[in-house]
C-alpha cells in the first residue's frame, strides 16, 4: 500500500516543526501518535477487517490535539481539523472544527478567501450553532480587512438580524462604527456608540470603545470629549489624536508634549515620521515660528524621502512670512514650487509670494505674483483674494484703469463672493480717482445694499456723499 499525497504532506509537515518547551514537545508527540494511527488505520482498514474502520483515540482527544497545534502551526492545525471532520463527520464538535479551519486561515491572512469560504460554510450549514455567530462576525471582518466596507456593513446587518440577542452584539456594533468612521459617516458611528453606553456604562471602561469613540468625537470637532476618551487608551494613535485635539483647542504647547511622549514611549511606531512633522505644525499654531522652522528643518534632515517634504518646505516658507523675513520666505516658496510644482499648495505659494511683496508695499512685484496666480489657477480657493488684491495693487500704483478692469472682472467671476462689498468700495474709490463720480456713487450704494456691517456702511455713505458733491 502506497501512502497517498495527503498523508505525506501531514507527516512531512509535522517532521519540520520544532518545539522549544516540554509541554509543546509532549503535545507534538501526542499529535504525531494520533497522525500515525490515522495513517496505519487508513492503510490496514481494507485488509479483511483486520482493523477497525474507526481509530481507537476518542474524537475529543483528536480535536484537543488539533487545538493545541493551533498555537504552534496554523497550517498544520488546519489539516488536523480537516482530518477530524473526515474521521468524525457526525460528531458534535464538527461545527467548531469547521470554524477552526477558517480561523487557521484567518490567522495566517485576515483577508483569506479560504477563511471566507469556511466561515460562510459554518453559517450556512450550522446556522443554529454557537460557531455560526462567530463565523458571521469573521466574515464581516474579512470584508473590512479587504476595505470592502459596504459588504462588511451588509454582513453585519444580516448577522444582527439573525443573532439579535447574540453574545457578539457588542463586537458587531463596534465593527459597524469602525466602518462608518472610514466611510466618514461619523454621525451614524456616534449614534451607535452613544446607544451602547446608554445601555451599559461598563463599556466606558473598554479601551477599544474609548479609542473608537475618541476618533468619532475628534472627527465631529468635539475635542474635549475626544480627549476624555483618548486619555483612557494606551496606543500611539491615541496620543496622536489627543495632540491634534489640543492644537484645535488652542493649546498647541500641550499638544507638543503629547507628541514628544509618543516619540519616547513608542520609538518603533510607524507614526514617528508623521509625529515629527506635526511637532512643526504645533509650533506654527503656537506662533513660535523660530521653533517651527527648526522642527521642519529637522524633519527634512531625518526624513528626506518622505511624502511630506513638500508640505514641510511650504510651512518653512510660511513661518518666515509670519516672522516677517520676507526675502527668506520668497526664497523658500520658490524652492517649494521647484520641488512640488503640481502640489495642491502651489497656487497658495504663489499667492503668498504676492503677500510678501504687498507687506513690503512693493506693489509692482505683488501685481506680477497675483496676476500669475489668477491666470494659472483661476478656480483655486485663493483666486478671488488674488484678483481683489491685484486691483488694490494697481490702485496704489495709480494705475486706475487697470484697477477698474481688475475689480470689474472680480464682479463678473465671483458675483456672490463675501469680498464683494470691499470690491465695490475699492471700485468706488477707483472711479472717483477717474472722475466718474456718478458711477462711483452707484458703487458706494451697492456697498450699502450688500453689507450689514455698520462701519463699512458708514464709510460707503460718507464716500457716496463726497462723490455726489464732486459730481455736481
Amino acid at each position: 500500500m502506497i501512502l497517498n499525497k495527503k498523508m505525506v504532506e501531514i507527516t512531512g509537515l509535522y517532521g519540520h516543526i520544532w518545539f522549544k518547551d516540554r509541554r509543546s514537545r509532549q503535545a507534538l508527540m501526542k499529535i504525531a501518535l494520533l497522525t500515525m494511527f490515522i495513517i496505519f488505520a487508513t492503510i490496514l482498514s481494507p485488509l479483511n477487517g483486520l482493523t477497525s474502520s474507526k481509530p481507537e483515540f476518542s474524537s475529543d482527544d483528536f480535536f484537543q490535539s488539533a487545538g493545541e497545534l493551533f498555537k504552534q502551526n496554523k497550517r498544520a492545525s488546519a489539516k488536523q481539523f480537516q482530518s477530524f471532520i473526515k474521521l468524525y463527520p457526525k460528531d458534535r464538535l464538527v461545527p467548531e472544527a469547521e470554524f477552526m479551519v477558517g480561523e487557521c486561515f484567518f490567522s495566517l491572512d485576515p483577508t483569506s478567501s479560504e477563511a471566507l469560504k469556511k466561515f460562510q460554510s459554518v453559517v450556512n450549514r450550522y446556522s443554529s450553532s454557537k460557531q455560526a455567530e462567530s463565523a458571521s462576525l469573521r466574515i464581516a471582518e474579512i470584508y473590512y480587512n479587504r476595505k470592502d466596507y459596504s459588504k462588511a456593513l451588509d454582513s453585519l446587518e444580516k448577522a444582527e438580524t439573525r443573532y439579535a440577542k447574540g453574545y457578539l452584539q457588542y463586537e458587531r456594533l463596534l465593527l459597524k462604527a469602525q466602518c462608518y468612521i472610514i466611510l466618514q459617516r461619523f454621525e451614524e458611528a456616534e449614534k451607535i456608540l452613544t446607544n451602547l453606553v446608554s445601555k451599559q456604562q461598563a463599556y466606558e471602561e473598554d479601551e477599544r470603545f474609548n479609542y473608537i469613540f475618541g476618533l468619532v468625537n475628534y472627527q465631529l470637532g468635539k475635542d474635549d470629549l475626544a480627549l476624555k476618551n483618548l486619555e483612557e487608551v494606551d496606543l500611539p494613535e491615541a496620543l496622536l489624536f489627543s495632540s491634534k485635539s489640543l492644537v484645535r483647542l488652542k493649546k498647541p504647547l500641550l499638544g507638543i508634549e503629547k507628541l514628544k511622549d509618543l516619540i519616547n514611549k513608542y520609538p518603533e511606531t510607524s507614526l514617528q515620521e508623521r509625529v515629527n512633522y506635526l511637532i512643526g505644525e504645533a509650533f506654527f499654531a503656537a506662533k513660535d515660528y523660530i521653533s517651527a522652522i527648526h522642527s521642519y528643518e529637522r524633519f527634512l534632515q531625518f526624513y528626506s524621502q518622505s511624502s511630506l517634504i513638500g508640505p514641510a518646505i511650504y510651512k518653512i516658507a510660511s513661518s518666515y512670512l509670519e516672522k516677517g523675513d520676507y526675502l527668506q520666505a520668497r526664497s523658500s516658496f520658490q524652492s517649494f514650487l521647484q520641488t512640488e510644482p503640481k502640489s495642491e499648495f502651489a497656487p497658495r505659494a504663489i499667492y503668498l509670494i504676492g503677500e510678501s511683496f504687498l507687506r513690503e508695499e512693493r506693489f509692482k512685484e505683488a501685481c506680477f505674483a497675483y496676476g500669475d496666480m489668477v491666470s494659472s489657477y483661476p478656480n483655486d480657493f485663493y483666486s478671488p483674494n488674488a484678483q481683489f488684491k491685484l486691483g488694490w495693487c494697481y490702485f496704489n500704483l495709480e494705475g486706475f484703469q487697470q484697477a477698474k478692469s481688475s475689480l470689474i472682472k472680480f464682479k463678473q467671476l465671483y458675483p456672490d463672493h463675501p469680498l464683494l462689498p470691499e470690491v465695490e468700495l475699492l471700485l468706488g474709490n477707483t472711479l472717483t480717482e477717474l472722475k466718474l463720480y456718478m458711477a462711483a456713487s452707484d458703487a458706494y450704494q451697492r456697498v450699502i445694499d450688500q453689507t450689514k456691517e455698520v462701519e463699512i456702511r458708514e464709510v460707503a455713505l460718507a464716500l457716496m456723499s463726497r462723490a455726489n458733491y464732486l459730481g455736481e
